[in-house]
């Protein structure tokens, strides 16, 4: 097996892995969110940032979309190697910020 398979590899475990304690800690603090979360950071300070918590769910899915378009990549040894590299930091960023949400609103 050679290193971009690996790193592919290391991506989807990422994925599944950020895509297992995103529902894990929505899961448990369920019913201690409040019925809009800050969910749109870029945006203006105050009621542009609420989004309702069900919206929580779109991160665990976009990471799974963000993993399934970049594992499509069919290109050279070091396109693949780069998209995979891109999928594991947007996995970890993602999981990070539904993490920073639910204990910063917990």
């Amino acid at each position: 097996m050679d290193k971009s398979n690996n790193l592919l590899l290391y991506s989807w475990q990422t994925a599944m892995a950020g895509i297992i304690v995103c529902l894990g800690i929505t899961t448990v603090f369920w019913n201690q969110l409040p019925p809009l979360v800050p969910l749109f950071y870029s945006r203006p300070w105050g009621t542009d940032q609420l989004a309702s918590k069900y919206l929580i769910f779109l991160i665990p899915g976009l990471i799974l979309t963000i993993q399934i378009i970049l594992s499509l990549i069919k290109a050279e040894d070091l396109v693949q190697k780069l998209s995979a590299i891109v999928s594991i930091v947007s996995s970890l960023m993602l999981t990070l910020g539904l993490l920073r949400i639910v204990l910063l609103i917990s």
